[in-house]
């Protein structure tokens, strides 16, 4: 009997070895980032919602997570004596037996800290509301996301301006030119519309014909400086040649890819507008004026000019709210769409099809990247056949993500959540 007790004795401190689940440090890293994914995607989603009732953005933010685990286990020996006889000790001592059991038990205990700060701030908010950059725009022009869908998110209209008169498209799906906005930036995309950086000279001074700037020793000052924060730049003025100064800034200006239909791009624009040739005005407005005596356009050919507004992170956010308004308002049995032009990359022509830029599903489901519940009612973006949705909200996430400059997020938490 001795040894069945030090035999369950022996079982259970196994047992407790063997059940050894600690935290790890990689198993709550994984549960963290999982949740904080969720906490991101709803986030977006929810901002959306609010932009496609007209009420006002507000994001959060999570500065700092603390994770915390702990083990804790107890270990107990219990013994009981019984009798097989009728009459007590006395009577049943040969049939007496002794039960010894040993008792052990292990909880684990895991969880997280976590502040949340408000980036309702005018840092943050500068930003949100500012027009992107045209360097943002061609970060995003040369990544792997669809020019349809990009340009539709990041542009807001499109002006022609054709013998002095101008016609301006909205990107808006309750404009009543919605339609030639669509026709006319899938002509640009289609053209091979892109960006480029461009060089633009800003001129310092008054400008020296030859004799003057060897006479006032500028050139030989310039040569002799250390520092040359300026270039001496040479122009034709009258057929002689002046020298001026000016410092060089780079910036980035909307072309077309020649090798997509270069033709067609000279002759509907001039061959300023073909990338790697004229270096334009460089004013990163997005508007590229052209001049037709400058251009090999076929002679007696009119040339059109053209302007895009690019959009500010919050526009984009009001567009997708105005999509989902738009949506749902007609059951999702019309949805806003972009070419995806996938089967030019996979060579199969049957994937070459119209995708839904955004799809919000009222309810719920369990095949879901995000979900929220706002104004009493649930809404959630599906993860299977829902077109752009997964890039779209990838492309929110980054400009989300460029607006938190220097001082956006706050040091101190606005909530502590445990």
């Amino acid at each position: 009997m001795k040894n069945l007790k030090y035999l369950s004795l022996v079982s259970a401190i196994s047992l407790l070895s063997a059940c050894s689940i600690a935290p790890s440090f990689s198993d709550m890293s994984q549960a963290y980032q999982s949740e904080t994914e969720k906490y991101s995607n709803n986030n977006l989603l929810l901002n959306v919602m609010r932009a496609s009732k007209d009420m006002p953005l507000s994001f959060l933010d999570i500065p700092s997570v603390l994770g915390s685990g702990s083990i804790g286990t107890s270990f107990g020996i219990g013994s009981s004596w019984f009798s097989d006889g009728f009459f007590g000790a006395a009577g049943g001592a040969a049939g007496a037996a002794i039960n010894s059991t040993a008792n052990a038990s292990m909880n684990t205990n895991r969880g997280f800290n976590f502040t949340q700060s408000s980036l309702d701030n005018a840092e943050f908010t500068k930003t949100f509301i500012s027009p992107l950059s045209m360097q943002n725009v061609a970060y995003f022009s040369s990544g792997e996301t669809p020019k349809h869908l990009l340009f539709n998110l990041l542009i807001g209209s499109i002006s022609f301006e054709l013998n002095g008169k101008t016609t301006q498209m909205i990107n808006d799906p309750y404009s009543a030119n919605y339609k030639d906005f669509t026709e006319a930036m899938n002509l640009l995309v289609e053209l091979g519309l892109t960006t480029e950086p461009v060089q633009k000279l800003n001129f310092i001074g008054p400008s020296f014909d030859e004799k003057t700037l060897l006479k006032s020793g500028g050139f030989t000052n310039y040569i002799a400086s250390s520092t040359k924060s300026a270039m001496l730049v040479t122009k034709k003025e009258n057929g002689k040649a002046i020298y001026q100064y000016a410092t060089p800034e780079m910036n980035v200006r909307f072309c077309f890819n020649p090798s997509i239909n270069k033709d067609g791009v000279i002759k509907r624009f001039g061959s300023s507008m073909l990338c790697n040739g004229m270096f334009g005005d460089g004013s990163g407005t997005g508007a590229q004026k052209i001049d037709s005596d400058k251009t090999d356009a076929p002679k007696g050919d009119i040339l059109q000019s053209f302007a895009l507004q690019v959009r500010s992170p919050r526009d984009v956010f009001t567009y997708l709210g105005k999509i989902t308004d738009y949506q749902l308002s007609k059951n999702n049995e019309t949805l806003i769409t972009a070419r995806s032009y996938r089967g030019r990359l996979t060579g199969i022509k049957g994937e070459d099809k119209l995708l839904p830029i955004w799809i919000v599903n009222p309810n719920s489901s369990n095949n879901k990247i995000a979900t929220v519940s706002y104004d009493g009612t649930s809404y959630f973006v599906p993860q299977k056949d829902n077109g752009f949705s997964s890039t779209t909200l990838n492309l929110l996430a980054q400009l989300v993500s460029i607006s938190k400059v220097a001082g956006s997020i706050p040091p101190s938490p606005a909530v502590l959540v445990k």
